[in-house]
């Protein structure tokens, strides 16, 4: 149960009086004027708070017998020990004796010789010497939790070089935070001193001259006081010194002259300060007397070069800005500056927040916060509060302008201190999302909106101006408005208190009828949500749908906002009301989807029963209605759930039954995506690419970066499959780069997984093994099984070429145990991960020699039907068990079979491995022309793809088959292609090799290692010849058997290549 606060009496310094404070109106506190109510309450009670301007105190009355009323005594604790000082009776308790009491027991209480005030006096004359109190002379301290901003604290540096720095932000935008932060690391880091600062934080009372100058020259004496120049300049003020209440006009003449004889004393002072200073006003937008600013502004004009002035303010002051501009002698830092960017707001929310943030979160945070500094910090007091959130739904669910500590802030730091007329106008369009003056006027019923409107802006008072929604010309003309989201909240919920729901239902109804007259639906469905009327929002919603008829909002960049919106809409109403309406029902699902797809969260799969459920609701509706464009368009986003899950088969399925297409647009290239990668999946490879690029040309005519995306993650698939390795590597590459650019993690995955196949393939296996890993860590982010599936299968055979075969067999069966065998009908995604995990166990059971292990897995094979590539993939599989078990005929049998088929497809890649097999199969068969041959014509296709894989994975038969092809290679590309392979197959071997065995099929000599040295050691023939006493003919034939066993051409290549083997 929540503890009740006691009541207070407390001091409210942006009012600059006491409120009376208690549990029932804590948005709303009672003024203390009436002392005679004072008393009587007094009389009537027994506890209450007391929080001056001096310190804070807690008074408990103490009764007497004989039925006397009691004394009252104060208690103050520092630390473990309570102070207890008698306060009087009732008719004691003056606030003037309240501050007093406090003042006394803190002096009692403080440690060390204490700073002693000069008693309080509430209302002094002019000959009474001027209160202070010393705190406001006094930086406030710095927050435990910061967070450096470097950008900010260069931007303040230009303040030494300025008379004026300005920050004008709304009030919890870390102006003052960022001033002291400046000063301490500035203070810390300067190798010269940092300037002395004088601060002062001003208040409504301080509208008075003589106070308002008291408090600057107190501020600036620096450890030099000067009470006869404090006098003088006092005696001149008070003449002058009148409230911001009295308008009462002055003589100009003699204003003039108490500008030129005071502030000339403080000025004076000034000049001869021995070094720099800056001086501090916070809270100047406090100040609107007429006179303070211009005498703000004559001692501006006036400054010494040495002195600096920095002004927080929650609005820009009436000073002469204009010429400081246009001089350059004016530092700036607006709110737009101070707003947190989402990359500081991660750093900073991290020092508190025990989970990884994503992007999608910042940027839901960021909508909610707009960079608020004190929103971030409420925020942290939330989390730590008793509903402590444990992930990220449950962190955003804290921030709601409504809930503690936010509406506590805007109440008494924001709300509170406007006069009556503009808390009204707050409370009164604090609903509608997008304002203007003609709204609000129809919501008021007057003709001043314009005039609070700016008032708002121009205090930063959490309303900010914006393009406007989409609205008619006459509209257009009247500048729009929103509020911070927080404070919209926060306004709200006092409007709901003060007012009651039937009243602030009533003005959201009004400002709905004003949307939908002025065709700015959006906004009648936000604010018909804001205050719960569900079925008015679901019509409303619904007409909305009708006439923009979204197409793939989900994926066009273009709608991905609306798209947004209206699963927020649809989130707000309840799940019954959107099941009896189809276009709802069938909305519905696309959030779901665009959830998955756009917002990368897991969130379809667990769903699909539900999935399923909905959209036979919605499908019985629209055959009912018969309302056949939503009927196409159902199929449509069945297509697309079968696509995002994997069933392409089935995918295609569903856009084959929408019927021919009309105008290209979007959706006509994602179904073009769904019926390309059907023929991907069934080996038509060219076919695929041709509807590929035609999906291509509309989609970059429609500026859709998404569709591109997925367009160059089929269209590299594809072209790797067709043996265009290269071109399958730049459309790889270019969907990273754009992927990484907007977080998009699943595109990040599908990159990363091409190009750790294409590593694989070049041999660049420290690549390979990092961009699988990252995809593997996408899979796991996004709950994408088939990720994680296929880099781990990379893996696996990487480490089965770095000789960790045991390990490389684990992981593939560890994966196997989670796909069982399944008897659901079609080509699914888990049955084709299931198909590739077995394929790459026996490819490794073959590796390391199992053939028990492959003939198992070949007598349980089943047909693989309508995957064609991967079908001959284990046809190919078959065949190598075969050569390995010397049936050269059956291998060749099958391998001829596969060839022609692909070739005739498209699929070169498969055709290329299956003609390797087959030169193998003729060297296995003693038919050396032909299997040289058929070699010759693979290296002639492969070599300007820079396939290696393909070759080592052979094994050592196809390293002395290339050897054997060697002498008769004469074209220059093809034969350093051959020298590249035969070099790889050396540097295989020798990563497995002990040391000082040789990884050569023909080892060198003593001599000819010896030879070796002296040529790598630059030695010319005839050097050799002497040193080794031979002839320089011998020496002429040694090295040409070096470079015939090191299959090089010239010294440098016999010396690069000696020193990879380690032959030196």
């Amino acid at each position: 149960m929540k503890r009740k606060a006691p009541p207070a009496l407390a001091w409210s310094r942006t009012r600059s009086t006491y409120l009376w404070l208690n549990d029932e109106s804590v948005d709303n506190p009672l003024w203390y004027q009436d002392s005679e109510q004072w008393f009587r309450w007094l009389r009537a009670h027994r506890s209450f708070s007391f929080q001056g301007q001096r310190g804070r105190l807690n008074l408990l009355k103490e009764t007497r017998s004989r039925g006397e009323e009691g004394y009252w005594y104060a208690y103050r604790s520092q630390g473990k020990r309570t102070r207890k000082r008698y306060a009087g009776r009732s008719a004691d308790l003056t606030i003037e004796h309240l501050e007093e009491v406090v003042w006394k027991l803190t002096n009692e209480t403080t440690l060390g010789t204490p700073e002693v005030h000069p008693p309080l006096r509430l209302e002094q004359n002019a000959e009474q010497q001027l209160p202070f109190l010393l705190p406001r002379l006094q930086p406030p301290p710095l927050p435990a939790a910061l967070l450096r901003r470097e950008r900010l604290l260069s931007l303040l540096d230009s303040a030494l070089q300025s008379p004026l720095t300005l920050l004008v932000a709304s009030a919890g935008s870390g102006k003052t935070t960022l001033i002291r932060q400046w000063m301490i690391e500035r203070a810390t880091e300067a190798t010269n001193r940092f300037p002395p600062v004088a601060w002062v934080s001003l208040e409504t009372a301080d509208n008075d001259s003589a106070r308002f100058w008291n408090y600057l020259l107190t501020a600036c004496q620096f450890g030099r006081p000067n009470q006869e120049v404090q006098a003088r300049l006092l005696s001149k003020i008070r003449p002058f010194a009148v409230s911001s209440t009295d308008s009462a006009s002055f003589a100009t003449e003699e204003y003039e002259t108490f500008l030129e004889e005071a502030l000339s004393v403080f000025l004076h002072e000034l000049a001869h300060l021995p070094g720099e200073v800056i001086l501090v006003l916070e809270n100047y937008q406090a100040i609107t007397s007429p006179q303070i600013h211009e005498s703000v502004a004559f001692f501006l004009d006036h400054l010494p070069a040495a002195v600096h002035l920095i002004m927080l303010t929650r609005s820009e002051p009436p000073l002469r800005l204009a010429h400081l501009r246009a001089s350059g002698r004016l530092c700036e830092v607006t709110e737009r500056d101070l707003r947190f960017s989402q990359e500081e707001m991660l750093a900073f929310l991290q020092q508190f927040i025990p989970w990884p943030l994503s992007a999608p979160l910042l940027s839901r945070l960021d909508a909610r916060l707009q960079g608020w500094a004190a929103g971030l910090r409420l925020l942290t007091l939330a989390f730590h509060g008793s509903e402590r959130p444990h992930d990220d739904e449950s962190l955003l669910a804290l921030l709601d302008g409504g809930r503690h500590p936010f509406l506590e802030y805007f109440v008494s730091e924001v709300f509170l201190p406007q006069p009556q007329p503009l808390q009204a106008f707050l409370l009164q369009t604090c609903l509608p999302g997008s304002l203007n003056s003609s709204l609000c006027d129809a919501l008021l019923g007057g003709n001043e909106s314009a005039a609070h409107l700016n008032t708002l802006e121009r205090t930063h008072l959490y309303l900010e101006r914006f393009d406007g929604p989409e609205s008619p010309p006459v509209q257009e003309m009247q500048p729009w408005y929103r509020y911070q989201p927080l404070f919209a909240e926060a306004m709200r919920h006092i409007a709901r208190q003060r007012f009651g729901a039937e009243q602030v239902r009533t003005w959201a109804e009004q400002a709905s009828r004003w949307y939908v007259q002025h065709n700015l639906l959006p906004d009648a469905i936000e604010t018909t949500l804001a205050v719960g009327e569900s079925v008015q929002a679901a019509a409303l919603i619904e007409q909305f749908l009708q006439i923009q008829h979204i197409q793939v909002s989900i994926w066009s960049l273009r709608h991905v906002q609306q798209a947004r919106l209206l699963r927020r809409w649809l989130a707000a109403l309840p799940l019954d009301l959107i099941r009896r309406r189809p276009l709802l029902t069938l909305s519905w699902v696309e959030g779901l989807l665009f959830a998955s797809v756009q917002e990368q969260q897991p969130s379809l799969p667990q769903s699909r029963i539900q999935v399923e459920e909905l959209l036979l609701l919605a499908e019985e509706g629209f055959r009912a209605q018969g309302n056949l464009i939503w009927l196409k368009r159902l199929l449509f986003t069945r297509a697309l759930i079968e696509r995002h899950t994997g069933d392409i088969t089935q995918a295609a399925s569903y856009v084959r039954q929408q019927g021919p297409a009309g105008v290209p647009d979007l959706r006509f290239s994602l179904n073009m995506h769904v019926l390309g990668n059907e023929e991907l999946l069934t080996g038509q490879v060219e076919k695929a690419i041709q509807i590929f690029l035609e999906a291509r040309g509309f989609t970059e005519q429609l500026a859709s970066p998404p569709i591109m995306r997925s367009n160059s993650v089929l269209l590299g698939r594809a072209y790797f499959e067709h043996g265009e390795v290269y071109l399958a590597a730049e459309y790889f590459l270019q969907l990273l780069a754009s992927a990484r650019q907007e977080q998009d993690f699943d595109d990040i995955g599908d990159a990363q997984l091409g190009l750790a196949q294409i590593s694989c393939e070049w041999n660049q296996l420290a690549d390979a093994r990092q961009q699988a890993l990252e995809a593997s860590e996408m899979g796991e982010r996004l709950a994408n099984e088939e990720f994680h599936v296929q880099a781990v299968l990379i893996l696996a055979r990487l480490e089965q070429v770095q000789g960790q075969s045991a390990q490389a067999q684990q992981h593939c069966r560890t994966l196997l145990t989670r796909y069982p065998p399944s008897s659901s009908p079609g080509l699914t995604l888990r049955l084709r991960l299931r198909l590739e995990i077995q394929a790459t166990l026996a490819w490794l059971w073959l590796k390391n020699g199992d053939f028990p292990a492959v003939e198992r897995w070949v007598s349980q094979r089943q047909p693989v039907y309508g995957w064609r590539a991967q079908s001959e993939r284990e046809d190919l599989l078959v065949a190598r068990l075969l050569l390995a078990q010397e049936k050269p005929r059956e291998a060749r049998e099958i391998c001829e079979r596969v060839a022609v088929s692909a070739d005739a497809d498209g699929r070169l890649r498969i055709a290329l491995q299956a003609q390797l097999l087959l030169s193998l199969a003729d060297a296995s068969s003693k038919r050396l022309p032909e299997a040289r041959k058929r070699l010759h014509q693979v290296v002639a296709q492969a070599c300007s793809e820079g396939y290696t894989r393909l070759f080592l994975d052979e094994g050592e038969p196809m390293q002395t088959l290339l050897q054997a092809l060697s002498p008769t290679l004469h074209e220059e590309t093809q034969v350093a292609y051959l020298r590249h392979l035969l070099l790889a197959f050396a540097q295989e071997r020798a990563s497995g090799a002990s040391p000082g065995q040789t990884t050569l099929i023909e080892p060198l000599s003593r001599q000819e290692q010896r030879v070796l040295q002296s040529l790598c050691a630059g030695q010319t023939n005839q050097e050799i010849a002497d040193e080794m006493v031979v002839s320089v003919n011998t020496v002429r034939t040694q090295v040409r058997s070096i470079y015939q066993k090191l299959n090089v051409k010239n010294r440098v290549e016999a010396s690069e290549l000696a020193r990879q083997l380690k032959l030196l």
